[in-house]
């Protein structure tokens, strides 16, 4: 009985994910994060207009997390005033049995319509 009031009362875990857009002295309106798109490589001459990292802490892998940390990228991206997202690093990690990490790197850039975007179907 007292096992079961303690897991009771014990906290439940609800990670969300946690990023910072750190803005370049480039400045840029607010874009709708609809229209933020994903590329593999920065075409020449686009300026970049942030650096985001994202982190999720997770007890399963998930598309759901998946989808979560890119549509927090897509809200700080158009924040940035972007219209695309270089990632860099997009990946999942394991530190200790059961306890997995997501790991999102990208730059936050205003590219031309005509850059490859890249599939982000989860």
């Amino acid at each position: 009985m007292a096992v079961a009031i303690i897991l009771f009362l014990a906290p439940q875990s609800h990670y969300v994910p946690r990023g910072v857009l750190l803005p370049t002295q480039v400045k840029r309106s607010p874009t709708s994060p609809d229209v933020v798109r994903a590329l593999k490589v920065r075409p020449d001459g686009v300026p970049v207009l942030g650096h985001i990292n994202i982190e999720k802490h997770f007890a399963k892998n998930d598309t759901q997390a998946q989808q979560q940390i890119w549509a927090l990228a897509k809200q700080m991206a158009a924040k940035a005033g972007a219209n695309a997202v270089v990632i860099k690093v997009f990946q999942v990690g394991s530190f200790i049995k059961g306890h997995y990490i997501y790991v999102f790197r990208g730059v936050a850039v205003s590219a031309p319509s005509n850059a490859m975007p890249i599939d982000m179907e989860f």
